[in-house]
């Protein structure tokens, strides 16, 4: 069985957490590809399509049990991370 880290926050928590950064994110990116940034052209498809990534594997986890739940975080976790980097380089 996985166990959680301590002080971490709970799968299902840090998945809504994700989903809607998520959401938030790729509103951004979509504002940014019409404002015609042709220069970032790339780091906008590649923050949507992370974005759009880490809202279905967070919905899923967030419905699934917890082992589940958990291995979607682990797997949400490092998206985020990329996310975090294509959205500075907007």
């Amino acid at each position: 069985m996985i166990e959680a880290q301590a002080g971490a926050p709970k799968p299902r928590e840090y998945l809504t957490w994700a989903e809607g950064f998520a959401v938030k994110s790729r509103k951004l990116a979509a504002f940014q590809r019409k404002r015609g940034s042709s220069g970032e052209s790339r780091s906008v498809a590649s923050a949507l399509q992370l974005a759009e990534l880490i809202e279905q594997i967070a919905r899923f986890g967030k419905a699934a049990d917890a082992e589940d739940a958990i291995r979607a975080r682990d797997r949400v976790e490092p998206l985020v991370q990329a996310l975090l980097v294509e959205l500075r380089s907007l």
